[in-house]
């Protein structure tokens, strides 16, 4: 008789699992509803938050579109809390070095003095030019070619000429280090919408030769032209360039043989300071040194360009400490 149970048992426990594998079965031959997608497709620019907020001025992350390569470009965007309705200002959008980021216009300092002047900026972060904690696309083609860092700045130059409060016929690139070709080889695409040009720590080599140097995502329709002097001085806006005499780079000597080729444009004034202490980085400066280029520069887009007072002169100067600048001996 247990027997006869244990078998009834087992016959029912086997019935039991035949009929949950059919319906198994069934229910895996039986099609599915696709799920509808009810997520929002993403917009560009997508803001993000906000990362800083100071008595002077507010910082928002935010991404830009690169449409030319499909990738997303970190920016920060810095404004002067106090802007008015209807307020235009004037901005300053920064191109880093070969590895660099998206934090701040020459470190808080600037941050700081620029929004106290009514000056905006937008920093952003080069695609493929952060391998330590990168932000925007791109990890994959670190160091990204200076090409490919151009079609970012075409992007975030696109994006600045939207916005409410910036005056379209203020809009100022700085380019340090690498960034300074990416800057150099892009304005003169932008004689019509950039109103100036700063450059630090940076310039070509006589022999042209950090212009064939290797990198990656390479975007063949911002290569130079073989006379890639005649091309730059194609620019016709004023530039100011800075350097410390101690660069360990060596920039003191390219920015300088850049700023001869500079002096050959026909249209456009150059103002060239090279200061004593210091070394590649803007940190690095004396403090000084630093003083002096935040003034400079603010000057040079409160006047529109290079202050007549800092054309009489000379082009050419050493800046030693905060003493007044001095004109080589020839």
């Amino acid at each position: 008789m247990k027997g006869k149970t244990i078998a009834k048992t087992m016959a029912v426990a086997m019935c039991a699992a035949t009929l949950t594998l059919c319906a198994a079965f069934a229910a895996g031959c039986s099609e599915k509803e696709p799920e509808e997608d009810t997520k929002e497709p993403v917009t560009y620019p997508q803001y993000l938050n906000t990362v800083e907020t100071t008595e002077v001025y507010t910082k928002t992350a935010l991404y830009v579109m690169n449409e030319e390569t499909d990738r997303r470009i970190y920016c920060i965007e810095t404004v002067p809390n106090d802007v008015a309705e209807g307020e235009k200002l004037p901005l300053i959008i920064y191109v880093h070095g070969s590895n660099g980021s998206s934090t701040s216009l020459v470190g808080k300092q600037g941050d700081t003095y620029f929004t106290s002047r009514g000056i905006a900026s937008i920093n952003f972060e080069c695609c493929g030019g952060n391998n330590i904690k990168p932000m925007s696309d791109g990890e994959e083609i670190y160091s990204s070619h200076y090409t490919s860092r151009i079609s970012d700045l075409e992007a975030v130059i696109a994006h600045a000429k939207t916005l409410d409060w910036v005056d379209k016929d203020n809009i100022y690139i700085y380019g340090q280090s690498y960034g300074g070709l990416v800057c150099m080889f892009d304005a003169p695409r932008h004689n019509e919408d950039i109103a100036g040009m700063f450059l630090e720590s940076t310039g070509i080599t006589e022999d042209g030769s950090n212009l064939t140097m290797s990198g990656n995502g390479v975007v063949e329709k911002y290569l130079p032209p073989e006379d890639y002097e005649g091309y730059i001085n194609s620019f016709t806006k004023d530039i100011m360039m800075f350097c410390s005499e101690g660069d360990e780079l060596g920039a003191d000597e390219n920015s300088a043989y850049t700023y001869s080729i500079y002096e050959k444009r026909m249209e456009g004034n150059t103002r060239y300071y090279l200061f004593e202490g210091g070394k590649h980085a803007f940190s690095t400066y004396e403090q000084e040194a630093k003083d002096k280029i935040l003034e400079l520069m603010a000057a040079f887009i409160e006047n529109g360009g290079i202050p007549e007072s800092e054309l009489a002169g000379g082009e050419q100067s050493t800046q030693q400490g905060g003493d007044q600048a001095q004109t080589p001996a020839e």
